[in-house]
């Protein structure tokens, strides 16, 4: 029924004042009076215009002179700037400003909607009392009722024997995944809370009493208590912290969690999350306990604690810094509380601190200067050799990409630069903690073998071969200048040829040697052509393959090397995969042993795409690669072999692989292969997926002694949703060699059809802890929480660890 444009406002001007004379409040005598008469509008309904610049909408109105008042029924409607109330039936004085409304009461201001059976309330405002009220707060997601609900402003509210939950259940549901309900409360939105006399409902089913609670209604971080979290299994047994939030800041979060341990006692965790300025910010996390399981026989004390510390400055200037610290009590730290295991993978724990910036326009030149610890993790307390390390305290570089320079321009010549200064910082003389142990080579390491609990039965010992971990015999100073110089050179449309020479100087300072100097010349000549093929396959696919085959000489020649200390060994195992695929590599090699080397290497990388016309996503993109390489420095060594791709077939599989092939040997070095499979959606099953990991490379002999021969092994995963209620995942570990699960994990979670809270649980099996056990849950549809509810990160295989 269309609505008439009469001039309403005019109207009430010539028979109302336009500003109330007194305030008094419509009773049940208003709503039951029958002196009211109501008589059908002109057209299809009546419009009246409250002096507020309001709008009054209904089917039929009537005039009482006596008071000033309007009663309007039939789809009565107040619109108001940014709100609006309706209701069935509706009755104003335009004397008070007060009115009254009762059948199906509906009030919205902005993305607050309330209803109820009836409302007294001001004309102006559209403040007042509602009886069976119901407010659904919008993106806060809050939903309130009260038998008594009073909106004192836009964002207050009070009531009395209600209750309020973040549930958006369909209405036949009677039972609610939780509700607080409450005698009294004092309600903001976008502020706190207050409740009296409350009860928490989970599932209809009363779980506790609280006299008087306080609580956040908004999506910015604010005070208050957090989820329980709850641990079962693993080194300790069982586990349940409190975790207090305070946030005394809006760039400020500190989160305090008591955490009860059955095996070693009550200990405190604590994390601080902060801003400064528009860009910087950290994170700084620890906990400590008295540990209870302590005793002489432990290679740990009572004090037991662990520190990490993430930070980002932007400076002034386009300088930027960042600090990573990671510190423990002791060496058992990691396995023997499960939140810290992922450093269990770990040998050395290493902090480090940068400041760095680069320079020009296009950043060609850059300078880092760092400090950098480490903590030996392989060995027990008592037996680890962390006095020994050599720490970079300080490690300054500098470095200038290939490009123009004067004096050079006119030649096509592209200079670079590299240079690097560290001081080696070491706390404790080695021979001192291990008196016994012979010395290696050239003075530079004690030969003390792998594991210092073998002592003279380590085979490793003597052996004249540095080991990962064997402690350096010298500290002191290196500083390194590598200038170079490049030309490319075209060779027409197809081919382009780049050399490049190079000298590195190297100087030391060690406190055994003394001063000391080393040169390694280097030359690179690189040999590349682009070819370029495309055709149409027909069912609007347009393909194209990019061939480039490449033919590489790296020359490398030390001199004097034997006569300089060893801060930096050579990697025992070495990386011929990425040394092959990027010369550079070779190049900078920050060892101070580097052996002399004249490697060709030739081979090919493609590059394949499979387009569609319509301009949609590629059906297929593929990066291919294979190349030979050998060292005629090396002549019992005939070479190696790789070949490795990485490719996307739609939006469904994934692939990666590699082969590295030791012709000599005629044996594989290292392989690893990974496939990702996306199902896509099918009924009710959402975002189903299988993966799987092959590894394997092949472990020197001299260290394989010491544990196997070969790592390989295979990951596979699995995951899915259910609908948008559970969701599923699956991790498992398994060494093909000793047929036996290294680490299991699996996560399942459920999402209440409310959207309202997520609980679920994961648990992880390996070696070191057997099975452990962990309890997740949590609120959720407040704030921009309303889409994905799986959108935190879910599960063991989704965190990085603590």
């Amino acid at each position: 029924m269309g609505l008439p444009a009469w001039g309403p406002l005019r109207w009430i001007r010539k028979i109302a004042p336009a500003s109330p004379r007194g305030v008094c409040r419509l009773g049940l005598l208003l709503l039951l009076s029958g002196f009211a008469v109501l008589t059908p509008s002109p057209g299809a309904a009546d419009v009246l215009a409250a002096p507020t610049s309001a709008e009054i909408y209904a089917d039929r109105m009537a005039y009482i002179e006596k008071g000033e008042i309007y009663v309007a029924e039939g789809h009565v409607r107040i619109e108001q700037s940014g709100r609006s109330l309706s209701a069935d039936w509706m009755a104003v004085s335009l004397l008070t400003r007060r009115g009254l409304a009762r059948g199906h009461v509906r009030l919205v201001d902005g993305d607050q909607h309330a209803t109820a059976e009836a409302m007294s309330f001001d004309f102006d405002s559209l403040t007042g009392e509602m009886i069976d009220g119901e407010v659904d707060s919008g993106e806060l997601g809050f939903k309130v009722h009260g038998q008594e609900l009073q909106r004192v402003s836009q964002n207050k509210y009070r009531l009395k024997a209600g209750g309020l939950t973040t549930c958006d259940c369909p209405e036949s549901e009677d039972r609610l995944p939780w509700k607080l309900e409450v005698g009294s409360a004092d309600l903001k939105l976008g502020g706190y809370g207050q409740a009296r006399n409350s009860t928490l409902e989970v599932l209809g089913v009363p779980v506790a009493w609280i006299p008087w609670l306080m609580f956040p209604m908004k999506t910015e971080r604010e005070t208050g208590l957090l989820a329980p979290e709850l641990g079962i299994g693993g080194r300790a047994g069982f586990e349940l912290g409190f975790p207090l939030f305070w946030a005394p800041r809006n760039d400020l979060g500190v989160v305090v969690t008591p955490i009860y341990d059955k095996n070693r006692g009550f200990r405190i965790a604590g994390q601080v999350d902060y801003l400064l300025g528009e860009h910087s910010g950290g994170l700084i996390a620890g906990t400590y306990v008295n540990d209870r399981t302590a005793s002489p026989q432990t290679p740990y004390s009572e004090n037991r604690w662990a520190l990490l510390i993430e930070h980002d400055q932007f400076l002034p200037r386009g300088w930027r810094a960042k600090v990573n610290v990671k510190a423990i009590s002791d060496n058992a730290f990691p396995n023997d509380f499960d939140e810290y295991g992922v450093f269990r993978r770990s040998l050395f724990l290493r902090s480090q601190a940068f400041l760095f910036k680069t320079f020009g326009t296009t950043g060609r030149a850059g300078f880092v200067g760092s400090l950098n610890y480490a903590d030996e993790l392989q060995n027990p307390l008592g037996l680890d050799r962390d006095k020994t390390l050599l720490h970079r305290l300080p490690d300054l570089s500098a470095r200038l990409l290939p490009g123009p320079m004067v004096g050079f321009a006119k030649l096509g010549i592209l200079p670079s630069f590299d240079t690097q200064y560290s001081y080696f910082f070491q706390r404790d003389n080695p021979q001192s903690v291990d008196p016994t142990a012979p010395l290696g080579p050239d003075l530079s390491f004690l030969d003390a073998g792998i594991d210092p609990r073998l002592g003279a039965a380590d085979p490793t010992r003597g052996d004249g071969i540095f080991e990962p971990g064997e402690p350096m015999l010298q500290h002191g100073s290196k500083l390194t200048f590598f200038p170079r110089l490049s030309r490319p050179i075209s060779l027409g449309p197809w081919a382009r040829l780049v050399p490049e020479v190079g000298y590195a100087e190297t100087l030391y300072d060690g406190n055994r040697q003394g001063f000391a100097e080393r040169g390694v010349a280097s030359a690179r000549v690189d040999l590349r052509t682009s070819l370029l093929g495309e055709a149409a396959l027909g069912e609007g696919l347009l393909g194209s393959h990019l061939m480039e085959p490449f033919v590489r000489y790296v020359w490398i020649q030390t001199r004097n090397q034997s006569n300089t200390p060893v801060f930096v060994p050579a990697s025992p195992v070495p990386q011929y995969r990425l040394r092959q695929l990027d010369a550079e590599n070779y190049l900078v090699d920050p060892s101070d042993r580097i052996p002399n080397a004249s490697r060709l290497a030739v081979g090919v990388e493609n590059s394949f795409r499979v387009s569609r016309a319509d301009g949609g996503p590629p059906w297929l993109q593929a990066n291919l690669w294979l190349s030979f390489e050998h060292d005629f420095d090396q002549p019992d060594d005939a070479g190696r072999f790789i070949v490795g791709g990485v490719g996307d077939l739609g939006p469904h599989l994934s692939a990666r692989a590699s082969l590295t092939w030791d012709a000599e040997e005629n044996a594989i070095d290292e392989g690893i292969a990974s496939l990702m499979y996306r199902v896509g959606d099918w009924g009710l099953l959402r975002a189903p997926y299988l993966s799987a990991m092959y590894r394997y490379v092949r472990v020197p002999p001299r260290i394989a002694s010491l544990s196997e021969p070969a790592v390989n092994q295979l990951d596979l995963g699995a995951g899915l949703r259910i609908s948008d209620r559970f969701l599923l995942r699956y991790g498992l570990v398994y060494s093909l060699d000793d047929g036996e699960r290294l680490a299991q994990s699996g996560t399942l979670l459920y999402a209440s059809r409310c959207r309202c809270f997520n609980i679920g649980f994961d648990v992880v099996e390996d070696r070191t802890r057997d099975v452990f056990f962990r309890l997740r849950y949590s609120i959720t549809g407040l704030g921009s929480q309303n889409g994905d509810p799986f959108a935190e990160g879910v599960g063991l295989l989704s965190d990085e660890g603590f």
